[in-house]
């Protein structure tokens, strides 16, 4: 059982590793959760809030119905 504990190192760096994964994916579990409460906020501005909406429709290059959009390119320097 001694040479099992002194000699087997294996497991341990199995459960090293496995330790590693662990808080690797603990941290991008609360990454996901920031995100998702920040896309909550968002979404809530979104519905309830109109102005919000019509800018971020125009961010996208949506139009209302009727209605004509011009994009202006700029010409590049020579």
């Amino acid at each position: 059982m001694l040479y099992i504990l002194l000699f087997d190192n294996s497991s341990f760096l199995q459960r090293f590793r496995l330790s590693l994964k662990v808080n690797k994916l603990r941290s991008e579990i609360n990454n996901l959760i920031s995100e998702n409460e920040q896309l909550e906020k968002e979404n809530s501005a979104l519905e309830s809030d109109p102005q919000i909406l019509e800018e971020k429709a125009r961010e996208l290059g949506m139009q209302k119905e009727n209605e004509e959009v011009y994009i202006f390119k700029k010409e590049e320097s020579q």
